[in-house]
């Protein structure tokens, strides 16, 4: 009979029949031992450990309000393998979000098939669908605290619309200035939810117990940007002509810097 036995455990463990598991980067000494006879190895384990226990849901444009893209997780790239693939539309897609299970998904279209969906985050079935018509564009969705949170684009017909992420029914609708930009995701921080737009340019923040507008800062007319959120500011890069960086009050939209 062959007795094994590792250590440090924290590194490597070893079972009765001697097969080892890595457990963290390191080296271990792994042993074996019968009827007196001895042997011993050093093994290193090189391969990061999966570990997901401080993973967040990837729900606005890169990710969170701060658009930065990190999410504090260790990944075993070497056990990836697809779980599935979804032809959604015959249309090209924008970014998508998740949450609740769900992966949300509009499509990019001009004055084409201009829809958002659902789908079932492990297995790729949709839940639903909603159809906007043939206008001008769908820009990217946002989720948080059960609703997706997505615009609309055209002329002086563009809406911010808070979907119900279980059904995709509408919740609330309101509308804003635009003159056919499109935009990334809106941010949602707390009760409100942050977005570009603007005749002219510019960011709103809106309520999201009614999506009713909290303010206005007049920006740059500048395409696909989003506000990024962090603490008590919010920040909009409008570029091209003129470049420029605003900052402005999360609570009143006034401009703190430029």
């Amino acid at each position: 009979m062959i007795t094994w036995a590792s250590s440090p455990a924290s590194v490597a463990t070893v079972n009765a029949a001697g097969l080892v598991t890595g457990m963290a980067p390191g080296k271990a000494v792994v042993t074996a031992s019968s009827g007196g006879a001895f042997a011993a190895d050093t093994i290193t384990v090189t391969r990061p450990l999966a570990d997901w226990t401080g993973a967040v849901e990837w729900t606005t444009y890169q990710g969170n309000a701060s658009h930065t893209g990190y999410n504090p997780v260790s990944m075993d790239t070497h056990v990836f393998q697809e779980l599935w693939t979804k032809a959604v539309s015959s249309a090209a897609l924008n970014p998508v979000t998740a949450g609740q299970g769900q992966v949300f998904v509009t499509t990019n279209a001009y004055f084409g098939i201009e829809q958002a969906k659902s789908l079932d985050g492990r297995t790729g079935a949709e839940l639903w669908s909603r159809d906007f018509g043939a206008i001008h564009s769908v820009d990217p969705p946002a989720y948080a605290n059960g609703t997706v949170y997505l615009q609309t684009g055209g002329h002086e017909d563009s809406f911010l619309y808070a979907l119900d992420a279980a059904t995709g029914s509408v919740q609330y609708r309101t509308a804003y200035l635009n003159q056919w930009s499109h935009y990334f995701a809106p941010v949602v921080v707390g009760s409100t939810v942050y977005a570009a737009g603007g005749y002219y340019g510019g960011m709103y923040a809106f309520n999201t117990a009614d999506l009713s507008q909290r303010w206005f800062a007049a920006l740059n007319q500048y395409d696909q940007f989003t506000p990024a959120v962090k603490d008590t500011f919010v920040y909009a890069y409008t570029g091209s002509y003129a470049p420029k960086l605003t900052v402005t009050s999360a609570n009143t939209g006034v401009v703190a810097f430029e």
